[in-house]
């Protein structure tokens, strides 16, 4: 009596499964996608290029619990050539960063990236020069910057002011 409402019981749970999972992809699809620029965890001498909020405090190399940039590069390199990679938390999720373009200003420098992966966010480092540092050999090996990181992702964008640093301070240099 109750053998065929068994029986059809696998093909109802599939049914049922695959209805929830087209309205949860399509509910999905429709949220907006949050641009909430969060903070990093990276340690101030592993980073090529770190930036805090304006007006937070800088990070302090031996307290690690300071350790928190809004954004941040690492420059990898070897005798032949270089690549930096960007990182930021974007959303709530740490994200990767594509390096797109880099044009000189008469302040200083313009970068632009782009997140790997879906959704896809822009991002656009207006960085203004201030004081920079030269190595015992003559070389500049730290800038200081200010400036504004734009993330965008959709019909959204978002500007945060920064202050930060690039390159290695000289005294850190062997």
């Amino acid at each position: 009596m109750f053998e065929p409402y068994f029986h059809q019981m696998p093909l109802r749970l599939v049914f049922w499964a695959v209805l929830a999972t087209l309205a949860s992809s399509v509910a999905g699809a429709a949220e907006p996608v949050s641009n909430d620029v969060g903070t990093v965890f990276w340690h101030p001498d592993e980073a090529h290029c770190r930036f805090v909020r304006s007006g937070a405090v800088e990070p302090n190399p031996e307290k690690p619990e300071s350790w928190r940039y809004i954004f941040v590069t690492e420059l990898i390199s070897d005798d032949i050539s270089s690549t930096e990679r960007g990182y930021m938390r974007l959303g709530g999720l740490l994200r990767e960063l594509e390096f797109l373009d880099r044009r000189e200003t008469a302040s200083g420098e313009v970068r632009q990236y782009k997140t790997l992966g879906q959704p896809s966010w822009n991002i656009e480092v207006d960085m203004r020069a201030g004081e920079s540092r030269k190595s015992k050999l003559g070389q500049t090996v730290f800038f200081e910057y200010t400036g504004t990181v734009s993330v965008s992702v959709g019909h959204s964008q978002r500007l945060v002011p920064f202050t930060g640093s690039c390159g290695v301070e000289p005294e850190k240099l062997k």
